[in-house]
């Protein structure tokens, strides 16, 4: 069972979602994927994968944070929920 926090922690904000260019992100290779493993301790073996994305910032490098990347992404197109 999973829940939400209504007041999560967030991260201070960049500025308005549009700041973030994620276009940039994907054609300067920015963007990053992982895979974590989703393991059975039990079964003693992997079930499936998690795929993670990390975004960095274009012009200096810093991480961006998925909530801002996707948040960015769903404001100027590029993804749809």
């Amino acid at each position: 069972m999973h829940s939400i926090d209504p007041q999560p922690e967030r991260p201070p904000a960049r500025g308005p979602v549009n700041e973030i260019n994620v276009r940039a992100i994907i054609t300067e290779n920015s963007l990053d994927c992982a895979y974590q493993p989703i393991v059975s301790v039990r079964e003693r073996k992997i079930l499936g994968l998690e795929a993670l994305a990390r975004a960095r910032d274009p012009r200096c490098g810093r991480p961006i944070p998925a909530c801002e990347l996707f948040r960015s992404a769903l404001a100027q197109g590029c993804c749809w929920s």
